[in-house]
């Protein structure tokens, strides 16, 4: 056992931010002559928060997002293109820490967590010469 600032810390004990179980997994298929379709998955563990090097509060929740893309080339030299991440508007929690809030009456530590992006979509078109 070791102490970090008055705080034990034991064998086996996880890193606060890092979470244990990461997958990331991705395809793209040509579905039509020109035009591809694409989904990818990001998916991960809950994580302690920073300041919780001891393990001793509950991680955040797991989570799972999903991303998809299509593309078509109408012409060799241009390419349309259309990504949504997060498809699903999944509601999810990559992070955070455990801190003092001045503002609490008394004051305490509380948890301060960082939410994941919400659903988001971008398109564009792509020249080559």
């Amino acid at each position: 056992m070791t102490e970090a600032n008055g705080v034990a810390i034991r064998p086996g004990d996880q890193i606060p931010g890092i979470p244990q179980h990461n997958l990331k997994f991705g395809a793209e298929v040509e579905v039509l002559n020109n035009l591809w379709v694409g989904a990818d998955v990001i998916a991960a563990s809950g994580v302690f928060l920073r300041g919780d090097d001891a393990n001793q509060q509950s991680k955040t929740d797991s989570y799972a997002i999903l991303n998809l893309q299509a593309r078509y080339r109408p012409f060799p030299q241009v390419e349309l293109w259309a990504r949504v991440d997060n498809a699903t508007n999944a509601r999810y929690v990559t992070g955070g820490a455990v801190n003092f809030n001045a503002f609490a009456n008394p004051i305490a530590a509380q948890r301060f967590v960082a939410s994941g992006a919400p659903v988001g979509a971008w398109g564009g078109v792509r020249v080559s010469f």
